[in-house]
């Protein structure tokens, strides 16, 4: 049993999906799959069963997954308090982040660094999520966090936060009071504004309403705030992350939709694999942790 195999383990009882949880690390499902073998086989129990396309958690899993959450939390402080120095962070770090993160989660969280070690200098570059990809791969980046990201091999992932997307129209917009049971019938009427997907990010456009459907899309954006702007000032409509929705309530409105929504997203930290993670990296990530869990949410 080593704690790599409890990470795993842990990881597909997360996700009740194999995939899902070599998706997320990011490794192969195949490792994922031996390492649960590997400690059913040490164990002697089996620690899951297959529901359908999902596996779940037995008896004993339940128990497993309540002492690995327990020892691989004590291993974090461990590492955390063998790294602490009596010496003042310092360094100059160059980070970048999608314009919505940089504004609303790194910038805050790298500020209360900075209070706390003034000898920090910190360079911001908000970017989109692929142009981030590129710059951590090429070396311009000490690390980034960045929505949805296609794995790459040359580069290290850690999820700190997975959220749904949701449809939204400005507060005022007609199909409110043209229908106010099923407004969201109206759609079709209206141009849509969406996300532009590249090779380098999982697209969001795979909700179940457009399916069945042929909508104009006549607004593409890269930076949330200008998607915003562009839904406070005209009748399109969109599809848009909860955490974004929350921080804007003011000026959207969401449009309920008879579909469970099959569109995931995740905030992920990134670094390259070559990039060591110091002293200093270790505390922006837990200030960038313990702010993305305090950022308000649809609920």
């Amino acid at each position: 049993m080593t704690l790599d195999q409890l990470r795993y383990f842990t990881a597909a009882a997360k996700y009740e999906h194999i995939h899902r949880a070599a998706h997320s690390i990011p490794i192969s499902a195949s490792v994922v799959s031996q390492a649960v073998k590997t400690l059913e086989d040490e164990f002697g129990y089996q620690l899951f069963i297959r529901e359908n396309k999902k596996i779940k958690l037995t008896s004993h899993g339940v128990r497993l997954l309540e002492l690995s959450q327990k020892l691989l939390g004590q291993a974090e402080s461990l590492k955390k308090e063998l790294g602490q120095t009596d010496q003042p962070l310092s360094g100059h770090y160059r980070i970048g982040s999608s314009h919505f993160l940089a504004a609303k989660l790194l910038t805050p969280a790298w500020v209360n660094l900075q209070t706390r070690f003034p000898l920090l200098v910190g360079d911001i570059y908000s970017q989109a999520t692929w142009v981030l990809v590129d710059s951590l791969i090429a070396g311009r980046l000490d690390f980034g966090i960045g929505f949805s990201p296609v794995p790459h091999p040359q580069l290290e992932y850690e999820e700190i936060y997975r959220g749904h997307s949701v449809v939204v129209a400005r507060k005022n917009h007609p199909i409110f009071e043209r229908d106010k049971k099923h407004p969201y019938k109206l759609l079709p009427e209206y141009p849509a504004t969406m996300h532009m997907s590249t090779e380098k990010i999982f697209s969001a456009r795979h909700y179940p309403i457009f399916k069945n459907a042929n909508f104009n899309i006549n607004f593409g954006f890269d930076s949330d705030f200008a998607a915003i702007e562009n839904l406070r000032s005209s009748n399109n409509w969109s599809l848009m992350i909860d955490l974004i929705v929350a921080e804007f309530k003011e000026h959207l409105r969401i449009v309920s939709v008879p579909y469970k929504s099959e569109t995931t997203y995740t905030i992920q930290l990134m670094k390259h694999k070559s990039r060591k993670t110091d002293a200093v990296m270790a505390e922006a990530y837990a200030q960038i942790k313990e702010r993305v869990q305090k950022m308000k949410t649809l609920g």
